[in-house]
């Protein structure tokens, strides 16, 4: 929210997930309170949001840093991404 996209695209191998983002009921499941602040940060920024599903080859950068995310001391790249990643974006550029 605090960087300067006017439109960002969310992907991710969880269908369940993305159904629950574009709904307009609100969510009473135990993730529900995490989807409904989602949702909530949505209706106030000025920003456009589009969730979209792909399967789990085509989301492996994605895999590979939740897996990863308590290894890591930073959680944005802007030019250089982070080692663990290089060989998975050369993949995905295929």
């Amino acid at each position: 929210m605090q960087l300067p996209y006017d439109k960002v695209v969310v992907a991710s191998d969880c269908l369940t997930l993305i159904n629950k983002l574009r709904s307009r009921k609100v969510d009473r499941s135990h993730t529900g309170i995490i989807v409904e602040d989602i949702k909530q940060l949505m209706r106030v920024s000025s920003v456009v949001f589009s969730f979209i599903h792909v399967s789990r080859n085509c989301n492996e950068v994605a895999h590979a840093l939740a897996k990863s995310a308590d290894q890591l001391c930073v959680s944005e790249w802007f030019h250089s991404p982070p080692e663990l990643i290089l060989s998975k974006l050369c993949n995905d550029r295929r």
